[in-house]
């Protein structure tokens, strides 16, 4: 029997008057559903990690764009980093987040402020190089502020590593695909006057320290895999790709300090590796060592194999890639700058250093006084002194670089102090990032690797990765 179309409706099925009502309402969801995900979003952009990436993308950044040695590229990529810092000033002054003092950021900015005393009450023809310098340097203590206060050990070493790491294997791509197709070797050859604000680094030197300060990072990031063999295969492409960049750019100073931060961190590894507590064990837990020791062997006898096809692959690669043009640039130092122009390059710094031996002569004013001082035509001109300790002990004095020797000094002795943690609880990504610091400060003594705003921010991130290594309760909200 049909229904009349004048039949009353079911009960539960809306009529006319109630249909408006649930519009209503799905418009309302609608609108509440739209405002959590926006507040979510922008919660997302101002979370703690949020202040990582920014800062982590500034000197990505800086990176890809000649080291960052144009102000067109500089500026952008500070500007991240100093977004970062705003944001998170911002929530302290509101007091979402905690501030965490530390005595090594007084000590930053009062040398900081030393620099622009200096600046100030010196009225010098080079005022705007000194300004230039105490911006870098300004960046480059916010960039260790930001990562001293939100940085935290087990939820940020793995994705940092990974960053760096893959980071890495873009600048070896980028490098050994250069150096392949462009003719003359120009990638490591630009000089500024011809060099575009978006390319590769200045000078292959500069691209060997930035590599330098990285390569420990994505070596620790394959040690991490090291119990599945098949990841650790991948992640380990990344430290020999980026170690077959730096020969085959022939910088003689980055392939040495490779070599010694490989050695040093070889001996770092078994020294830490002695220093772990044993305690008294149970028949039961002697077995499972015996069984872990074994499964252990077999690991590394895979790893061994491994590591040696990956030693095969970069002999290979350096042989067909020119390892003739290598050798040559190892046996010819004088290819650039020979060792007698450095020498000579230090007797004239340290020259200017004694006249004014504790105060120096001002942050960013030692190529105008290098150059007041030659005596004579026969001497090439330089815009850095190829000695970034000397450079900097002329240009502050003896304050200024004893200052800054002791805040290092006191954050190399708190990664020291974790060296008998326990193996789940020690920094490792601080013992790799401090010997990635330690390799361009080396690379320092016959370079200028920190006068390029890239390797400038990467290593002020990575000193404040080595010198906080401890956990920290902190609010996760920010």
């Amino acid at each position: 029997m049909s229904t009349p179309a004048s039949a009353p409706l079911h009960p539960g099925q809306p009529g006319n008057a109630s249909s408006g009502a649930s519009a209503k309402t799905r418009k309302r969801r609608r609108k509440r559903s739209l405002r959590r995900r926006w507040f979510g979003w922008t919660r997302a952009l101002v979370s703690r990690r949020a202040l990582l990436v920014y800062t982590l993308l500034g000197a990505t950044v800086a990176v890809f764009g000649m080291g960052g040695v144009f102000p067109s590229v500089y500026f952008p990529a500070y500007g991240l980093i100093e977004l970062a810092l705003v944001i998170g000033g911002v929530r302290v002054l509101a007091g979402k987040t905690q501030y965490h003092f530390d005595p090594l950021h007084v000590g930053l900015i009062v040398i900081w402020c030393y620099g622009l005393g200096e600046w100030y009450f010196r009225i010098s023809p080079v005022a705007r190089l000194g300004l230039t310098s105490l911006m870098h340097g300004g960046v480059a203590i916010a960039a260790f502020f930001l990562f001293s206060q939100v940085y935290q050990q087990e939820q940020d070493q793995g994705w940092i590593g990974a960053w760096i790491s893959l980071l890495v294997l873009a600048l070896a791509v980028l490098g050994l695909a250069q150096w392949e197709t462009a003719p003359h070797l120009i990638y490591w050859h630009f000089s500024y006057p011809y060099a575009h604000s978006f390319g590769p680094f200045v000078d292959r030197d500069e691209f060997a320290a930035c590599m330098e300060l990285l390569l420990p990072v994505s070596f620790w990031q394959t040690l991490r895999q090291r119990g599945r063999p098949d990841r650790m295969l991948l992640w380990g492409i990344v430290p020999l790709a980026g170690f077959i960049a730096v020969v085959v750019s022939r910088s003689l100073a980055g392939t040495l300090v490779v070599v010694c931060e490989g050695a040093l961190g070889l001996g770092l590894g078994w020294y830490l590796q002695s220093r772990r507590a044993r305690k008294p064990q149970t028949d039961a837990a002697k077995a499972a060592e015996v069984s872990r020791s074994q499964r252990r062997q077999a690991r590394n006898l895979r790893i061994m194999l491994w590591g040696l096809g990956g030693v095969a692959l970069a002999a290979i690669s350096l042989y067909f890639t020119g390892l003739g043009n290598v050798g040559a640039r190892i046996l010819h130092l004088g290819t650039d700058i020979s060792g007698q122009d450095r020498l000579l390059l230090d007797k004239i710094t340290l020259r200017l250093w004694r006249q004014r031996p504790w105060l120096g002569w001002g942050l960013g004013t030692w190529r105008r006084a290098y150059f007041n001082l030659l005596p004579a035509r026969t001497y090439s001109y330089y815009l850095y002194a190829h000695n970034d300790w000397l450079q900097l002990l002329d240009e502050m004095g003896v304050v200024g670089l004893a200052s800054l020797v002791i805040l290092g000094g006191w954050g190399v002795r708190r990664l020291w102090r974790t060296r008998k943690w326990p193996r789940w609880q020690r920094n490792h990504l601080g013992w790799a990032a401090g010997l990635g610091c330690a390799g361009i400060l080396l690379h320092s003594t016959v370079d200028f690797p920190l006068h390029m705003p890239s390797n400038l921010v990467w290593f002020a991130i990575l000193a404040s990765v080595m010198s906080h290594p401890g956990t920290i309760n902190r609010d996760d909200s920010m």
